[in-house]
């Protein structure tokens, strides 16, 4: 006999009753002989399972008793990249037959285990992978593919501007003053009708101009620690792969911090080495190229006479 999903079965007595992986089973069924009398009687069976099924269990929670329903399912595989996860218990899946419909083009079928496809126009596809094994037995998947042919287009503001970086907008703000920085009005649309996706992580930003990701996220916050003008780039990444073109924004940063002073005494008469005690009635350069500006580098020489 064969046991399919068309009949209920009943075990005869809760688990462990049934020994788990067992290759013979007593099943308690009622015969209808030709005498159209019935008969109740036990029989011993080896039970083939189907090829193409699966075991599958459920639990039922009546009070007290807690029984264990046996039952089987059409087996199913999953082709995630390739059908390599095709498991069949009674078979080698490798032997098997493994037939792809990508489109409803018949030009699209491809065969084996290992495939690969390119999709040539956008849209929405249910590709179909068909499982038949040795013995004839057949399971399928259905999945369904987007197929993404657009550009996601880059776009930012931040919490100090008016407007983004499509509409023009410029960042002035001074030195050492946090800026947010949001990524949210960029937008990726997969193909016409569709829109795709841009992971957090497919945020790529670029503070000084170099071309080199300095943070990644939807939104992030930087400071710029030194004055002048900067360029501003975001770059985003969808989850399909395509990159977008950079989007900029010119930032000002404005020169918030006095210069420090710093000077040398020099003496001619000793090389122009420098010195810490001048003497009256002697000419002595002074040399302020030591002061210090984050914006401005400033170099002055002056010379006096004590």
């Amino acid at each position: 006999m064969w046991i399919n999903t068309t009949a209920t079965y009943s075990l005869k007595g809760a688990p462990p009753y049934i020994a788990v992986g067992a290759a013979s089973y007593l099943v308690t069924m009622t015969m209808v002989p030709d005498s159209n009398t019935s008969a109740y009687q036990n029989y011993t069976y080896t039970v083939a399972f189907p090829r193409g099924y699966e075991l599958t269990t459920s639990r039922v929670l009546p009070d007290p008793t807690v029984v264990d329903i046996l039952g089987f399912s059409p087996a199913v595989i999953d082709p995630r990249v390739t059908a390599n996860d095709t498991r069949d218990p009674n078979d080698h899946e490798s032997r098997g037959n493994f037939t792809w419909r990508f489109t409803s083009n018949p030009g699209d079928v491809r065969y084996n285990i290992w495939t690969a496809f390119n999709y040539t126009v956008n849209g929405t596809f249910t590709v179909n992978v068909t499982y038949r094994d040795t013995g004839g037995n057949v399971s399928y998947r259905d999945i369904t593919v987007f197929v993404d042919d657009q550009l996601p287009i880059a776009r930012f503001k931040t919490n100090r501007t008016v407007g983004d970086s499509a509409t023009g907008a410029k960042l002035k703000v001074d030195e050492g003053i946090p800026v947010k920085f949001d990524g949210g009005p960029s937008t990726d649309g997969a193909y016409p009708g569709k829109n795709g996706t841009i992971l957090d992580g497919g945020y790529s930003w670029d503070f000084n101009g170099d071309h080199i990701a300095d943070a990644t996220g939807r939104t992030v916050t930087h400071t710029f620690t030194k004055p002048g003008n900067f360029t501003v780039n975001l770059t985003v990444t969808d989850s399909v792969g395509w990159k977008s073109k950079n989007a900029s924004m010119n930032a000002i940063i404005n020169d918030t911090k006095a210069p420090v002073p710093a000077f040398d005494i020099l003496d001619s008469s000793k090389d122009w080495g420098t010195i810490t005690s001048p003497m009256e009635r002697k000419t002595y350069s002074f040399n302020a190229s030591r002061t210090t500006d984050d914006h401005d580098k400033r170099t002055t020489r002056s010379t006096a006479s004590t």
